[in-house]
């Protein structure tokens, strides 16, 4: 390796530690947001569900 390659990879290198940090900020801070949502989805109260019939809606719209 010369000493030319040697400069440029020394002068990126600051460019490609900001990436890297980024990128994981990024990443820590959306798993904490999809971990937040996923444990408030766990405490809402489920049910009772409503079965939903196609049929009878084009029923209920041909009477009207």
């Amino acid at each position: 390796m010369n000493q030319s390659s040697l400069i440029l990879i020394l002068c990126l290198s600051p460019l490609a530690v900001i990436f890297i940090a980024m990128k994981m900020v990024l990443w820590l801070g959306e798993t904490a947001e999809f971990v937040a949502k996923t444990k408030e989805l766990e405490r809402m109260q489920h049910g009772p569900y409503i079965v939903w019939n196609e049929e009878e809606e084009e029923e209920e719209d041909e009477w009207t």
